[in-house]
């Protein structure tokens, strides 16, 4: 873990499209495999950089793709209530932060196999 996290996180950032989304699946799968509770720290560090007012296009981007990954990777139950969150977050008074929020619903699709049984 001490070398594949720090890749990863890098690689979140990285200003090509596709090793974003590698590195994406990558920490979806890693988190899956590893659990929730081994998670925490990397969804902390996820929501930090959502959270983040002044982050480039690519950091928000990187950051919306590996957290969607990570919610859809741990059941239906945690996906509902993180959805909840972002949904909250959507509408922030910040452009940066409401666009880092809006990439996570962007990406969750392609993340989420259940997620077309919660659009109305």
């Amino acid at each position: 873990m001490p070398i594949l996290v720090p890749a990863i996180k890098t690689s979140l950032f990285d200003s090509i499209p596709e090793i974003r989304a590698s590195a994406a699946k990558a920490l979806g799968r890693l988190s899956m495999g590893l659990g929730t509770a081994h998670s925490l720290e990397m969804l902390a560090w996820l929501r930090e950089h959502l959270n983040l007012k002044d982050s480039t296009t690519q950091e928000r981007s990187g950051s919306a793709q590996g957290f969607a990954e990570m919610i859809s990777s741990h059941g239906i139950p945690y996906f509902e209530e993180q959805v909840k969150n972002v949904l909250s977050m959507i509408n922030h008074k910040e452009p940066a932060i409401r666009e880092s929020y809006r990439g996570v619903l962007v990406f969750l699709p392609t993340c989420f196999d259940k997620f077309p049984d919660y659009l109305p």
